[in-house]
């Protein structure tokens, strides 16, 4: 298959900004009194100090999955949606949302959903209205599917029902859904981490305080890697916490599976989501050496 994307390939950068003034739209559609933050989660921390194996494998946790058909709230600006959860891990729990790439379903990125809730981390992915959305709608699909897993924290038939840290959730995406998970952030500064898969909205700055990994490839012919990952990095605020990585030889699917690059992809990944949306700083150690030789490796860490 070949996509080719024709859009703001030339000319000067378009600035993303998260206006820090106002309520972010999934706060201010959700307006249940019983959803409000009254104390901060603090750190969820769980298990042993992590290895290195640990953080490339699937981890100690029982999975299961559910969606829509199970009593899921079927929001209307996203599609299909499967929620994987930890059967035995201790709650509350973190919450990451996922969505898919351009022309792609949901399935296209399924391997995260077992492999981070293995670790104790909810994961929500999420398909379009239409395969052809692009990356604002698939913001707004993010968003719309925010809301969706709040309203499992008080759905008394859910597995989650009073089980989530909702002050702990995060978005990522990948190809057009990943320029989206950047938007997402920029509209709702409030998320806690924002990953992008080999993300695509060329030449984009986006100036917001989510803490932001992107995962790309060095032979992306879909998303060139100079006017799409590397231009979102160079863009996002340098009071922003972010890393970026290039796998060598890796082409635009490379990210869609955890355990790609013999488990680097798995690595990076997660070891940021154990950070910046769990608060587990032993993770730290894996984000600042590049978990794979012969790539493009940049952050920002202190």
């Amino acid at each position: 298959m070949v996509l080719i994307f024709f859009c703001g390939c030339v000319g000067p950068k378009t600035v993303y900004r998260a206006n820090l003034s106002t309520p972010p739209p999934a706060v201010l559609q959700q307006n249940d009194k019983r959803l409000s933050i009254k104390q901060p989660t603090p750190p969820l921390v769980r298990g042993s100090i992590p290895s290195e194996s640990f953080t490339k494998n699937h981890g100690p946790f029982v999975v299961s999955k559910y969606g829509i058909s199970d009593g899921l709230r079927d929001g209307p600006k996203f599609g299909t949606a499967t929620v994987y959860y930890p059967e035995n891990a201790q709650a509350p729990y973190a919450s990451l949302l996922i969505v898919t790439g351009f022309v792609h379903p949901e399935s296209a990125m399924k391997a995260w959903g077992p492999f981070l809730a293995s670790h104790g981390i909810v994961t929500l992915t999420i398909g379009t209205n239409k395969l052809k959305d692009d990356p604002f709608k698939r913001r707004d699909a993010l968003l719309d599917a925010v809301r969706s897993l709040k309203a499992e924290h008080l759905r008394k038939d859910s597995p989650l029902w009073h089980k989530l840290a909702l002050d702990r959730i995060g978005v990522a995406g990948w190809s057009m859904g990943g320029g989206g998970a950047q938007l997402a952030a920029a509209a709702d500064p409030s998320l806690r981490a924002v990953i992008g898969f080999c993300p695509w909205l060329p030449k984009a700055n986006f100036e917001h305080p989510v803490p932001s990994l992107i995962i790309a490839g060095t032979l992306d012919s879909i998303a060139n890697v100079f006017l799409n990952a590397r231009a979102h990095y160079a863009g996002i605020s340098e009071t922003t916490p972010k890393l970026i990585i290039e796998i060598p030889y890796g082409g635009h699917w490379i990210a869609n599976d955890p355990a790609n690059a013999n488990g680097a992809i798995g690595q990076i990944g997660l070891s940021w989501l154990k950070v910046y949306l769990e608060g587990d700083t032993r993770y730290r150690q894996f984000l600042l050496t590049p978990p794979i030789s012969g790539g493009y490796f940049r952050h920002n860490l202190e």
